[in-house]
């Protein structure tokens, strides 16, 4: 017996020819013969890895399209928290009275004494929250620099000066109280 395909000399028992792997029977399929391409959306349907290269183009571009707006999410809270760190804190203080002068803000009094004036947030080593104030003013008859710091505490709902300085030099407690005085005081 010979192979219809190549012509190969065969036994009559065997199935596929030795040389080619043609069948040699009807109704047999050799296994060398070639496998139908299978498209991504009927290999997804069977189970089957869809190993198209533009299917796997498509899932290369989703990760990257994930990874991209992951990154952007992530720097986007950076800008907002670095542009707006502190603002409630500061919000806080500027909207607190002193125990002695219940009907005005330290924001409205301070805003209209001294020239000038900035408000700015920054947590101290121990994690406490630090509003400090500049601005100028005439003070003892000249002009001076003032420099205060108020320890912002929301959760306890109050806020106290921690420190402050008249061109750079330290005030009492006393000086502290005189001049806060004097701020909320005025004509």
């Amino acid at each position: 017996m010979f192979c219809i395909k190549c012509g190969n000399s065969v036994e009559e028992d065997m199935l596929f020819c030795d040389r080619c792997g043609a069948p040699l029977k009807e109704g047999v399929q050799s296994p060398y013969e070639k496998v139908k391409a299978v498209s991504p959306a009927a290999a997804g349907k069977s189970g089957m890895p869809a190993t198209h290269p533009a299917a796997k183009k498509k899932k290369i571009t989703g990760v990257i399209g994930i990874c991209v707006g992951a990154l952007a999410i992530i720097l986007l809270s950076v800008f907002i928290y670095a542009n707006t760190g502190g603002r409630s804190e500061i919000r806080f203080v500027k909207n607190s009275s002193p125990y002695l002068y219940p009907d005005q803000t330290y924001g409205e009094a301070f805003d209209d004494f001294f020239e000038d004036p900035n408000w700015d947030y920054f947590q101290s080593d121990d994690g406490r929250d630090v509003v400090e104030f500049t601005g100028g003013c005439s003070y003892r008859g000249e002009n001076a620099d003032i420099y205060i710091q108020f320890i912002a505490r929301k959760s306890e709902n109050y806020c106290t000066v921690c420190y402050a300085s008249v061109n750079g030099n330290g005030m009492s407690d006393d000086e502290i109280l005189n001049m806060i005085g004097s701020v909320f005081e005025q004509d």
